[in-house]
């Protein structure tokens, strides 16, 4: 056995249905890296455990290596979590990826990957008219099933790391996936029971090893109900309304939040009256968090030219020690804060900390992230 797997993942929990993909990785590569997602999550929520906290749960249910999928893609649609992941990954040496899906059969993935480049798919998915009700997602599986596909949200993820894979130019990476059960609780469902019950009564949902992690007294969580106040407060007080440039809040998605802010009591009718059919929640919450930080599209279409490294066992820094020069800038300390050409990157990442702290339970002083060292077992 040899080679290198890496796992694109959050673990925010990490849970049985995640160990059953670093399992399968570790039975196929001598080598397991997850590139894992930094504070803010795909959803563009906080995530409910830190980066260095869900890293140190990784390492304990049996990965070697970890290192960061920084912001803004973590927190962006499929496509671009897709890029930022499978850049990483290839730039840290990854010859192979693990992942989880609904269909589990890499075939069908490949097949589907293949049809969503196709002329009908992307007439079907993407040309509709602006003011149709109709969402993006909606659009997007309406597409597949004319094509005789029933992809889930973890399909289509693995579907666009296929895409980013062949894009890059690389040759030779394979891919395995997992069978997600849909039986079992997810992370989402997870985090509503941690929200509302407790850490503790969702410990019978949560890997052993990593409970142990989260349970800790280091470990820090992180409230979604924070971030929403602090962006209410935003649009409500503070905001210029200036939303050129800022990715996902054009279409009269940027215009909507200023006039919900305005007509909202709470933050919680603010997000709550913001969504329709046509801009998800998620939509939204992005739409929110790019215009905080001042994110735009050009963040998001150039690789990541830079990764923390989170956290390692001997195998991973032995790994990392033999892998020469990375194509990309590995930071394990402050000292390794790279300059020009990567600092709006930087700056970007450092906003994005300086956001999550203040969203944890109690809020964490201002450079929390910047001075924090890498776990090593």
């Amino acid at each position: 056995m040899s080679g290198v797997c890496a796992v694109i993942c959050e673990f925010d929990p990490l849970h049985a249905g995640h160990k059953k993909v670093i399992d399968l990785a570790k039975s196929t590569s001598d080598v397991v890296i997850a590139v894992l997602s930094g504070n803010f999550t795909q959803r563009s929520l906080p995530a409910a455990f830190d980066k260095y906290t869900r890293a140190r749960a990784a390492i304990a249910c049996g990965v070697d290596l970890v290192v960061e999928l920084p912001f803004p893609w973590s927190s962006s649609g499929v496509e671009f979590y897709a890029f930022g992941g499978v850049s990483v990954a290839l730039s840290i040496g990854a010859d192979s990826l693990c992942f989880g899906s609904e269909c589990g059969n890499v075939d069908i993935i490949k097949k589907a990957s293949e049809y969503s480049c196709t002329p009908v798919f992307i007439d079907a998915a993407f040309n509709h008219p602006n003011d149709s009700e109709v969402g993006a997602a909606k659009a997007i599986d309406e597409a597949y099933r004319k094509g005789g596909f029933s992809i889930g949200k973890n399909d289509k993820l693995a579907i666009e790391y296929l895409k980013s894979v062949l894009r890059s130019g690389c040759e030779g990476i394979t891919f395995s996936t997992v069978k997600r059960d849909n039986d079992v609780p997810g992370a989402s469902d997870i985090r509503e029971i941690i929200s509302g019950k407790g850490l503790s009564s969702a410990k019978d949902l949560i890997e052993p090893e990593a409970y142990e992690v989260y349970s800790s007294e280091s470990a820090v969580l992180s409230y979604r109900d924070r971030f929403e106040l602090i962006s209410f407060l935003y649009f409500r007080f503070f905001f210029d309304g200036d939303f050129k440039g800022i990715f996902e809040a054009s279409g009269g998605v940027g215009n909507r939040l200023l006039k919900t802010a305005a007509s909202s009591e709470t933050h919680r009718v603010f997000f709550a009256s913001a969504s329709t059919k046509k801009y998800t929640d998620s939509r939204i919450r992005r739409a929110a968090l790019y215009s905080m930080i001042g994110v735009k599209k050009s963040d998001l279409t150039s690789p990541p030219s830079f990764t923390y490294l989170l956290a390692a066992n001997d195998k991973g820094r032995n790994y990392l020690s033999q892998l020469g020069k990375a194509k990309i800038h590995v930071i394990t300390k402050p000292s390794d804060v790279p300059s020009d050409p990567v600092s709006r990157q930087i700056a970007l990442e450092m906003k994005a900390d300086e956001l999550y702290s203040l969203c944890c339970d109690p809020p964490a002083p201002y450079g929390r992230f910047i001075r924090s060292s890498p776990f090593i077992k």
